[in-house]
């Protein structure tokens, strides 16, 4: 790991099985490390975003999540992690989704999430993110545990 995820690593460290308001609680204080994290930004490779870990161990991940203008994830789920996120730069959207008897999915709620804004998502809720927007998107998340176990909808 870089000095970066070492850094991150030690503000984290200390979570064991944290809410994601606990996650939201260091969330605000790794935003001091924004200027360093947009320095280098995971460029889109096989997906239509680019996707970092930078710390990970048995009870937390970080991952830094870069959406350019027109770029979107798939609708996923994150298994039985909860996972809160804060937007570093940009704006996002976050589309929520229920599923339906015929393994299809309906839309239940779009929420544009602005710089400095979180987005907070439990086991078992769907969604999709993406930027519609003109400016790039970049969003660090925290994940507990960390991510397994994830399903992709197309």
């Amino acid at each position: 790991m870089d000095a970066l995820s070492d850094c991150i690593g030690a503000h984290v460290i200390s979570l064991q099985h944290p809410t994601c308001e606990q996650l939201k609680t260091k969330l605000a204080e790794l935003r001091v490390f924004a200027p360093h994290l947009l320095q280098d930004l995971p460029e889109p490779e096989e997906l239509a975003y680019g996707r970092r870990v930078l710390y990970r161990n048995e009870h937390v991940e970080a991952i830094l999540v870069h959406l350019p203008p027109g770029g979107e994830t798939l609708l996923h789920d994150h298994g039985q992690s909860i996972c809160t996120a804060i937007v570093l730069e940009g704006r996002l959207l976050n589309e929520c989704y229920e599923p339906q008897a015929d393994a299809s999915f309906t839309l239940f709620a779009s929420q544009p999430i602005e710089a400095d804004g979180y987005l907070v998502s439990v086991p078992d809720d769907f969604h999709r993110m993406s930027n519609p927007f003109h400016d790039r998107a970049v969003s660090l998340h925290l994940y507990a545990p960390p991510l397994s176990g994830v399903r992709s909808y197309r």
